[in-house]
């Protein structure tokens, strides 16, 4: 994924659900660098597509404090051609309740790509390799059965 606000830093970010309500995030520019894990609810579901979600617990951020928790909002909706799905993903530490919202001074906002037909497009030589993830983030602490 990629930020995409304004004043974004630049890197990729790699952010994995795992299913059991788990999250992790890291970033990468020129190393590897965590932006930490926890546990993730979704709380609110939108007439306009929008999840709202709420991250618990969250620990192991290098780049500055633990913040403990903080609140989201996505959307999934099908991309050209119905090739790719189009995830957009704000992120606050404050509440928030809609993809507007992660625009704001302070938010995060970010916008990835999947392929719906590995038919048509695969991203799996772009998906992070376990020489490129830190093992402790998405192997040990996520349930490895559920990672895509």
């Amino acid at each position: 994924m990629i930020m995409v606000q304004k004043g974004y830093p630049i890197g990729e970010f790699d952010i994995m659900f795992d299913g059991t309500g788990k999250a992790a995030e890291q970033m990468y520019v020129i190393s590897k660098t965590s932006l930490g894990h926890g546990k993730m609810e979704v709380t609110k579901h939108s007439d306009v597509g929008e999840s709202v979600i709420h991250f618990t617990e969250w620990t192991g951020n290098t780049l500055g404090p633990d913040v403990k928790e903080g609140w989201g909002v996505y959307k999934l909706k099908d991309g050209s051609n119905q090739v790719f799905t189009v995830l957009e993903l704000a992120m606050s530490k404050m509440e928030i309740s809609t993809l507007d919202d992660g625009l704001k001074s302070g938010n995060a906002y970010y916008v990835g790509v999947s392929c719906k037909d590995k038919k048509k497009c695969d991203f799996t030589k772009a998906m992070p390799s376990m020489g490129l993830t830190l093992p402790s983030e998405y192997y040990e602490f996520l349930d490895e059965q559920f990672i895509q």
